[in-house]
């Protein structure tokens, strides 16, 4: 008797449609011919097939990986969400089995509305003076996920979704296949994922270049250098510990300020008598 194919089971958070109007039996890559529901929006480069479709409730991304993957990421983008960074919102995910007789893994998350990726920003005109703080908001993204115990484990620029507000630019994590979550990072972990970044850097800025034609230039091949630079300054001035005098209890609040300038709240100080202050 041959195997049912079409889809096996489903996993949706309340406030999202149910997704069982997809093409579930088809190959995923063929999902374009059989689904009217399929739209195009501004992406980046991706290893897994990624596909969006247009509900009442917004717009979602699909992405097809191997079996069982889908519920690792989700819940990896789930505990990203409890943390309170700046992720993409995981909706759901599915297994199916297509008709080629493969069993296959969907992963479900929210389309980030007003996102652009990296190559916008670097193709389109009038974007020219976000490019700059692209650098910033990728050292800021990487600080906050360490300092809450994520190794994202495949930072790229491709892996990352950039929106703009009020003049500046916020970075998204959008791929967590290989993120792990631990209560602290050592610095060897930090290191470690610091080199995957200037490693992926790299060959996102090769791609682009090819893309445009042209060698890469001293600005674009140093990105991955200058988000390591911006990186390591954003963490010593969060990191670092102060020595005060008990006169000198202003000096909080220039540091408390110094943090919100950054972008970074701070919820909590904690004050430890010494010999010294």
């Amino acid at each position: 008797m041959s195997e049912v194919t079409g889809l096996i089971a489903i996993h949706v958070r309340p406030g999202h449609p149910d997704f069982l109007d997809l093409p579930w039996s088809p190959p995923f890559a063929e999902w374009r011919a059989h689904c009217s529901r399929l739209v195009e929006v501004q992406r980046g480069l991706s290893r897994h097939e990624v596909l969006f479709c247009s509900y009442d409730a917004g717009v979602y991304a699909l992405k097809e990986l191997p079996e069982d993957l889908a519920e690792r990421e989700y819940d990896a983008l789930r505990e990203l969400e409890e943390r309170n960074l700046p992720a993409v919102s995981a909706v759901g995910h599915a297994r199916a089995r297509t008709t080629a007789g493969d069993l296959t893994s969907v992963l479900v998350t929210r389309y980030l509305e007003f996102s652009v990726p990296y190559r916008t920003l670097f193709m389109q005109a009038g974007l020219e003076r976000y490019r700059e703080r692209l650098l910033d908001a990728m050292a800021s993204l990487l600080v906050r996920l360490h300092l809450a115990g994520v190794y994202w484990g495949d930072c790229s620029l491709s892996n990352t979704l950039f929106r703009r507000d009020a003049g500046e630019l916020q970075a998204y994590l959008v791929d967590a296949e290989t993120a792990e979550i631990h209560d602290q990072l050592s610095s060897g972990q930090r290191a470690q994922d610091l080199e995957i970044t200037d490693e992926n850097v790299s060959g996102d800025v090769a791609d682009l270049s090819a893309d445009l034609g042209s060698p890469p230039s001293p600005t674009l091949a140093e990105i991955g250098t200058h988000i390591r630079e911006r990186y390591q300054r954003l963490w010593e001035e969060i990191t670092r510990e102060e020595i005060l005098a008990k006169s000198e209890s202003y000096r909080i609040h220039e540091r408390i300020r110094a943090l919100n300038d950054l972008g970074f709240s701070v919820g909590e100080i904690e004050l430890i008598a010494t010999g010294h202050g």
